[in-house]
C-alpha cells in the first residue's frame, strides 16, 4: 500500500499534519491514492489501462497526454496545463510519469509556484477541514463542490490524520532528541557503490546512467525538497559536500541537519571550504583525533577540495564514506597523519552533548586548534573553486556568471571569465564597494553576508 510513503513525502514537504492529512483525503477521493490511475471513464475511449497508459506515455508511443482531457495520477491532473506540468516535471528529472515520489514532489511544488495561497493553507492549518477545503475548493474544483463532498474529503482525510500524524509526531520528538552517529554513517553505508549520472535522468538507481555530469540524487532531492537549505540549486556541480549532507538530513531531518552541521539556511555549505568554515565558526573543527560521524575536510592551506564522512578510526588508520570520489560512493582509507587532511568537522551529536553536559555542569570554553582559511583574492582569467562559490552566491542574487544553463538554471563553472567580472562589478556597485571587479576580503565579507 502507498498510504505511509504519500504520508511521508508530503509531511517533507509540508511539515503540518493537517496540511498532509488535507491532501491525503483528496488524493484517496480523487484516484484511491494510485500513482498510475487513469480516468475510469476515459479507458473505454482511449483503449487503454492504468499501466498501458503509463507505459505508453513514458515510452512516446502516446503524444496527446496533455490535451486528451484524462484524469491522472494521484491528484488526477486533467486540465491540459497542469498535464504539462507534470509531464515536463517527470521528463525533467528522468522518472516514469507513474512515478509516486515524483507525483508528490511534483504537486507541492506546482502549488508553491501556481497555487501559493492553497500551498500557505496547507503549510498553517490547524484542522483537517481547512486545509481539505483548500485543496478541494481551490485546486481540485470537481463539478460536486457541496456541503456533503466537502465533508466527505475532509473525513477520508481524518482517517488517515488518526492513523498516521501520531506516528509523524512521535518519529519528530524522536528525531529533536536521538541524534547519534550510528544514524548517519548507516545511511552513507546504504548508499555505497552509488555512480554519479552524466545527465538528469534515473538519479535513483544506484549504476544507471552513469557518466562525469555531476548529477546525482543527492543534490537534486535537495534541490527539490529543501530549496532554502543552500543559496542556490546545486544538481550539475561537484556534489561531495551534497553527498554528506543529503546523508545528514535523511538520517536526522531538516532542522537537526542544518544544527549538526553548523549551517545557516540558504548557506554556501554545498562548498568544501565554506562548509569546513562553518564548523570553525562555532568551534567545532578539530585538526586531530578523529571520531565516527565526523565530516573530514581534504585540501591545502587555501581551501578545502573535498570532503567525506568518518566511518570508523583504528590503530591509526581513518575510514570514511565519500561521494564524488572517482565519480561514485565509495569507502576509503588514509593514514591520520596524511598531509592532505585539514581536519574534522565535528557535529553536536545528543549523546555527546548529553555526555559533555553530565561531565560539566557549567559550560567550558576550550581554546581548540583550527586551521585557518584565507579566501583567496580572485580576478578575471583565475580558474578556482572558490570562484564557483563566489558565482553561486551571484547567481543566487540574479546575476549572470556564463555557466551552462542546466533546466532552465545557471551552473556555477569557477571560471572568472568576462561575465563573471561584469558581475562582480555589479555587485561592488550594489553594494558601495571600490568597483574594480577584483573578489578581495570586503568582496568576500559581502558576499557571504548576502
Amino acid at each position: 500500500m502507498n498510504e505511509k510513503q504519500i504520508w511521508d513525502r508530503l509531511y517533507s514537504h509540508i511539515r503540518n499534519p493537517y496540511g498532509v492529512a488535507g491532501v491525503m483525503g483528496n488524493f484517496q477521493a480523487e484516484s484511491a491514492m494510485n500513482p498510475i490511475n487513469l480516468e475510469d471513464s476515459k479507458e473505454g475511449r482511449l483503449g487503454m489501462t492504468d499501466a498501458q497508459y503509463t507505459a505508453s506515455v513514458d515510452n512516446g508511443s502516446y503524444g496527446n497526454f496533455v490535451h486528451d482531457s484524462a484524469g491522472y495520477g494521484l491528484f488526477q491532473a486533467t486540465f491540459w496545463s497542469i498535464k504539462e506540468y507534470l509531464l515536463n516535471y517527470a521528463r525533467n528529472h528522468g522518472l516514469s510519469i507513474g512515478d509516486l515520489n515524483m507525483q508528490v514532489d511534483c504537486f507541492c511544488q506546482l502549488l508553491k509556484e501556481q497555487y501559493a495561497n492553497v500551498w500557505g493553507t496547507l503549510a498553517n492549518a490547524g484542522s483537517v477541514r481547512q486545509a481539505s477545503d483548500a485543496v478541494l475548493l481551490k485546486f481540485e474544483r470537481p463539478a460536486d463542490q457541496s456541503e456533503g463532498v466537502q465533508a466527505y474529503r475532509a473525513g477520508l482525510g481524518q482517517k488517515w490524520f488518526d492513523q498516521l500524524a501520531t506516528s509523524t509526531a512521535h518519529a519528530a520528538v524522536e528525531e529533536e532528541k536521538k541524534c547519534d552517529p550510528a544514524a548517519v554513517i548507516a545511511v552513507a553505508l546504504a548508499e555505497l557503490g552509488y555512480l554519479e549520472k552524466a545527465s538528469n535522468a534515473q538519479l535513483n538507481d544506484k549504476t544507471a546512467n552513469a557518466g562525469s555530469g555531476n548529477f546525482t540524487k543527492y543534490a537534486h532531492d535537495i534541490d527539490v525538497n529543501y530549496p532554502r537549505f543552500y543559496n542556490g540549486k546545486k544538481n550539475g556541480y561537484a556534489w561531495c559536500d551534497c553527498f554528506v549532507d543529503w546523508c545528514f538530513i535523511t538520517a536526522y531531518g531538516y532542522e537537526n541537519a542544518l544544527r549538526l552541521l553548523c549551517q545557516p539556511e540558504g548557506s554556501c555549505g554545498a562548498g568544501c571550504t565554506f562548509s569546513m568554515q562553518y564548523y570553525q565558526g562555532k568551534g567545532q573543527f578539530h585538526r586531530s583525533n578523529p571520531q565516527p560521524g565526523d565530516q573530514i575536510f581534504f585540501g591545502n592551506r587555501s581551501e578545502s577540495t573535498h570532503t567525506g564522512l568518518v566511518e570508523k578510526v583504528e590503530n591509526g588508520t581513518v575510514f570514511t564514506i565519500e561521494g564524488n570520489t572517482s565519480d561514485r560512493v565509495a569507502r576509503r582509507t588514509y593514514s591520520v597523519s596524511d598531509s592532505s587532511i585539514l581536519g574534522y568537522g565535528r557535529p553536536a551529536y545528543d549523546e555527546m552533548v548529553s555526555a559533555s553536559s553530565a561531565a560539566k555542569p557549567s559550560p567550558v570554553v576550550s581554546a581548540l586548534p583550527t586551521c585557518t582559511v584565507t579566501l583567496p583574492e580572485l580576478k578575471q582569467g583565475d580558474v578556482h573553486n572558490a570562484v564557483a562559490n563566489a558565482q553561486a552566491v551571484l547567481i543566487r542574487n540574479g546575476y549572470t556568471c556564463g555557466g551552462r544553463i542546466v533546466n532552465g538554471n545557471e551552473i556555477p563553472d569557477g571560471d572568472f571569465g568576462p561575465s563573471t567580472d561584469k558581475a562582480v562589478r555589479a555587485f561592488q556597485k550594489l553594494k558601495g564597494l571600490d568597483v574594480d571587479g577584483v573578489i578581495g576580503k570586503a568582496t568576500w565579507t559581502a558576499l557571504l553576508t548576502t
